[in-house]
Parts: structure tokens; C-alpha cells; sequence
């Protein structure tokens, strides 16, 4: 039987093409930067995609997309674990706040990674888990080895090593050359900014055009006083609707038609709208007042429903990282149970 050199087995074995070795990455004291292309052209951190939220229709349809997941009941498979340790996990689970914990993990499709910090506390005969609480995404920073770290004011560009079993990493779409994730609010980040300047541009129009032009009409040879004079009284007259001028003097009123109807920003704002509805949620028929063929609806009910699944995947592997750990921590190296969601059963 051939049998393979151990040289050869740990050529086989061990990672060739490495950071330390590519020319990207000659540094190894430094970490890893965040490659989101927004982000380091505005030179801005993940704040910048938090303000989107504020916008009525990206947090619409991010609550949406939480909402879609969060609907779903789940359960705890015991498989190979003992009935002790699967009513154990069950009791963790049930002790904690886990509508706002999944709400807080599926922030991950949002800004691509989502840590959450882990409170342990002993209740007399296990080491169970108090709470589950997200932490800032900007804080977190990850190294070349491609592990979260925490910058801290004493290591801000390296950040300092993670303790064990003290975070969960939520992540959308993952990579060796992106640890960073897939972020969905980048994609909005544009549809966002113009829809925006549309409507202060909307707003200048009305604000402008939607009040009638007065004009003021005098005989000629009136001196400029005079002219100043009826000039100050249409300024009150667009206010008060009130105005006083000699009998030999006319006010036409002009009506600005045509001008601060709308529809041109109404048509840019729903572009817009639409665009965030399908970066967000795959898809745009419910969200838009249009209506739709019923082989539409479907085609987008099947592209949610895929998000949806993919979503439910990144939260039940951070709810299983999170037994796996409660089960080592208080029974040692046994099997752990499942938590899955199941997707026959709507709370």
C-alpha cells in the first residue's frame, strides 16, 4: 500500500496562497480593511448605513425581511444527545429574549457581519446564559487570520484577540478575501442619496413654483420709490392675500402651471422605492402600489422565500454555536441538540 511522505502530506495539508505571503497583505501587524467600496470612498464607517434605515422605505423592508424569519416557530432536536441535555438547551432557549436576538442576528444580511456578545452566569448547577446582546459592528474589525477582533483605544488598528465562547459572528455571504461579508444596505446606499435629493429638489419646486407670481403693473414715468413701494406691498400680498395699489396701477396674477406638478420626482421616487424594495427583499410586487400577474407573484414569492431560508440558515447557526457551547461548557465533549426553525408552523 503507498503511503504518502509526511513532506508531501503537509504540502497537501497546509495553505499555500496566504496572506503572509501575497503582496496585499505584506504587513501582518495590520489588520484586515473593511474592501466596501462606499465606505472608503466616503471615508466613513458603518454609521453611514444605519442612517438608511431612517429612510421609510429601507426600514420598511428591513423589518420586512427580520419579519420573515422571525414568524417562523422553531424547535430543539435531540439527535444524538441525551434527553437531559436537550431539555436543558431547551430551557436556555426558552429563558431568553430569542424574537429580539434573532432580530438582532439578521441584522448580519444588513451590515454583513453581526457580533453578539455572550453574558454567562452560573444558576447554581449550570453555567447558563443571562443574556445575548449585539454589539456595534464598528467596533470589530477583523485580523489577517480572518477572526473577529475588538478595537479598543489601547489596540485601535489591530484590535485585541476575542476571549473563547464570548462571541457569536453572524454573517451574510462570507469570504476568505472578504471576512467582512455582503452587505445588502450598500446596495440601497445610492437609491437612497437620490431619491433624497429628489425630493429637496421637489420640495425647492413647490416651495417655489406652487404660490402664484404676482406682477405688478404701473404707468409709465412712476418713479423707482413708488415702483419699491407696490414691489414691498405684493411681497405682504403673497401672505396676507391683501393688497392696495392706485387705480392707475393693475396686478396680474400668473399661475406657474405645469411647473410643480411632480411627476417627474413622483416617477424618480418610486424608481428609487422599487430599487430598495428589491435589493432588500428580492423582489418589489408587494411593496409597490402596482399591481401584478399571478405568475409574478409567484416568481416573487420564491425569490423572498430563498432569502428567507438564507436568513433562517444565519440564525440558526449562531442559535447552534451558541448550544454547542452552553453543552461543552456544563457536559464536556457530548453531542450537542439542533435548534432549527420549523417552516410548516407560523407563530
Amino acid at each position: 500500500m503507498h503511503r504518502t511522505s509526511p513532506d508531501t502530506l503537509g504540502s497537501l495539508t497546509a495553505p499555500f496562497a496566504t496572506r503572509a505571503r501575497s503582496l496585499d497583505f505584506a504587513n501582518p501587524a495590520l489588520s484586515l480593511p473593511d474592501p466596501d467600496p462606499i465606505l472608503r470612498r466616503e471615508g466613513k464607517d458603518l454609521r453611514v448605513y444605519q442612517e438608511l434605515l431612517a429612510d421609510a422605505r429601507v426600514g420598511a423592508c428591513a423589518e420586512s425581511r427580520k419579519a420573515a424569519v422571525r414568524a417562523m416557530d422553531w424547535t430543539v432536536t435531540q439527535g444524538r444527545a441525551s434527553a437531559t441535555h436537550a431539555d436543558a438547551v431547551r430551557s436556555l432557549l426558552t429563558g431568553l429574549d430569542l424574537d429580539r436576538i434573532i432580530s438582532e442576528i439578521l441584522n448580519a444580511p444588513l451590515f454583513g457581519f453581526q457580533p453578539l456578545e455572550i453574558l454567562w452566569e452560573y444558576d447554581g448547577s449550570l453555567l447558563t446564559v443571562a443574556d445575548v446582546q449585539a454589539k456595534p459592528p464598528r467596533w470589530f474589525v477583523f485580523g489577517q487570520d480572518n477572526a473577529l477582533r475588538l478595537r479598543t483605544r489601547q489596540n485601535l488598528i489591530l484590535g485585541e484577540v476575542l476571549p473563547p465562547r464570548k462571541f457569536l459572528v453572524a454573517r451574510h455571504n462570507p469570504t476568505y478575501e472578504n471576512p467582512y461579508g455582503e452587505r445588502v444596505l450598500a446596495r440601497v446606499f445610492w437609491p437612497v442619496a437620490f431619491k433624497k435629493a429628489g425630493l429637496r429638489f421637489w420640495l425647492t419646486c413647490v416651495e417655489k413654483f406652487s404660490v402664484p407670481y404676482l406682477v405688478g403693473k404701473h404707468p409709465r414715468g412712476m418713479g423707482a420709490e413708488e415702483i419699491a413701494a407696490i414691489a414691498r406691498r405684493l411681497e405682504d400680498a403673497v401672505q396676507d392675500a391683501v393688497l392696495v395699489i392706485p387705480d392707475d396701477a393693475s396686478v396680474d396674477i400668473k399661475e406657474a402651471a405645469h411647473v410643480a406638478n411632480g411627476t417627474i420626482f413622483q416617477q424618480l421616487k418610486q424608481t428609487c422605492d422599487e430599487d430598495i424594495a428589491i435589493a432588500i427583499l428580492g423582489q418589489n410586487l408587494t411593496t409597490s402600489v402596482r399591481g401584478g400577474s399571478l405568475s409574478a407573484a409567484q416568481v416573487h414569492d420564491r425569490v423572498r422565500g430563498e432569502i428567507k431560508n438564507s436568513d433562517k440558515k444565519i440564525a440558526a447557526r449562531a442559535i447552534n454555536q451558541l448550544i454547542r457551547w452552553f453543552v461543552e461548557l456544563n457536559f464536556g465533549d457530548a453531542p450537542a441538540p439542533a435548534f432549527a426553525f420549523d417552516t410548516d408552523i407560523i407563530k
